[in-house]
Parts: C-alpha cells; sequence; structure tokens
C-alpha cells in the first residue's frame, strides 16, 4: 500500500512540473495586465550572480556570506500598508522540491502563525520551481507572503519572496512584486 501511495505522489509530481508553464507566478496569479511601472534600477548580488530590477528610489540593501547573497528592497516612502518588501536570496546547498521539502516550508509558515493559501510546482525561468502563498498577520496589520523556490544547480538555489501588507490595493501590488520577481536575471 505504501508504495503504491509513493508511485502516485511521485507521478503527480511529474504530471505537475511536465505541465506548468514556463511563467508560474504570472500564469498562476493571472498578472497579464500591463501596469505603470517607475524608473527602475539594475541591480546585482554582490557576488554576481543574478539581478534584478528595483525602483530607482526604494531603500535597497545587499548582503553576502560565504553561502549565500540577498538583495532586499522596499518603498520606504509610502505607508506600510501600501507597499510591500521584496528579497531576493540565493543560497548554496543542495535540496529536493519534493513532499519532504514542501512540508518542511509549511511546517515553518504554521509554527510562525503563517497560513498556507496556495501552492504550486512549474518552471521559473526554465528551473525548477516551487511556489507557497500564505497569510498572516504583524504589527497589527494582515500581510499576504508568496515564497519562490528556484533550483538552478544541484548545489544552488534561489528563494524570491514579497510581504505585501494590508489590503488596498492588493491585486496591484502583489502583480507588481510579481513583475519585479520575473526580472531576476540568474547569470549561468
Amino acid at each position: 500500500m505504501i508504495k503504491i501511495k509513493t508511485r502516485f505522489v511521485y507521478l503527480a509530481f511529474l504530471f505537475l512540473f511536465a505541465s506548468c508553464e514556463e511563467n508560474l507566478l504570472t500564469d498562476t496569479f493571472k498578472c497579464d495586465s500591463k501596469v505603470s511601472f517607475k524608473s527602475t534600477k539594475k541591480y546585482t548580488d554582490v557576488l554576481k550572480n543574478y539581478s534584478v530590477n528595483i525602483p530607482e528610489g526604494w531603500k535597497t540593501e545587499m548582503y553576502f556570506d560565504e553561502y549565500r547573497s540577498e538583495i532586499f528592497s522596499a518603498d520606504t516612502t509610502k505607508e506600510l500598508n501600501n507597499s510591500y518588501i521584496l528579497e531576493f536570496t540565493r543560497q548554496l546547498g543542495e535540496f529536493n522540491l519534493d513532499t519532504v521539502f514542501v512540508n518542511h516550508v509549511n511546517q515553518s509558515l504554521l509554527q510562525s502563525k503563517i497560513i498556507p493559501v496556495k501552492e504550486g510546482f512549474g518552471k521559473f525561468k526554465g528551473h525548477p520551481a516551487y511556489f507557497n502563498y500564505a497569510v498572516g498577520q504583524q504589527k497589527g496589520f494582515n500581510y499576504y507572503y508568496l515564497q519562490v523556490f528556484v533550483k538552478t544547480r544541484s548545489d544552488e538555489y534561489y528563494t524570491l519572496s514579497s510581504k505585501i501588507y494590508g489590503v488596498e490595493n492588493l491585486d496591484a501590488r502583489f502583480c507588481e512584486s510579481i513583475h519585479y520577481m520575473n526580472s531576476i536575471e540568474f547569470v549561468e
């Protein structure tokens, strides 16, 4: 019985990977409308492994160590409930996009009192990917949390995330954050 369940899970993952589109986020969240974006600046991580386009006026910080490099960015000219926070992280280490990984992500969210809403597998810029969309509360605000895990090499992966606080213009801010996530360029 266990072997049958294991085979079923394995076949389900294969089907999900084979059937998903190249633009996992835009297709899943229906962010196909044209949005007017401000002037952007291309930021390259300290280790020169990836770059992203971020609005020029946003506060952007970078971090790196021997295992990861990160770019954090947010529009600090707006109130928190009218903006969102973006984070792009490249990490070294092996992991598999499988049920064990998904369970670990969901357990981490639940321990932080964040409730998973939607998840899925597919391709992001030609690489295997998994996304998780969840909701929670922090600092008296509801917030919406999107994480995308992209495996680019056997020992390298990226985590792209967006935290959106409040409900005002939620769809527009959500789609804008996906636009900036889609702007990432991996150095191959």
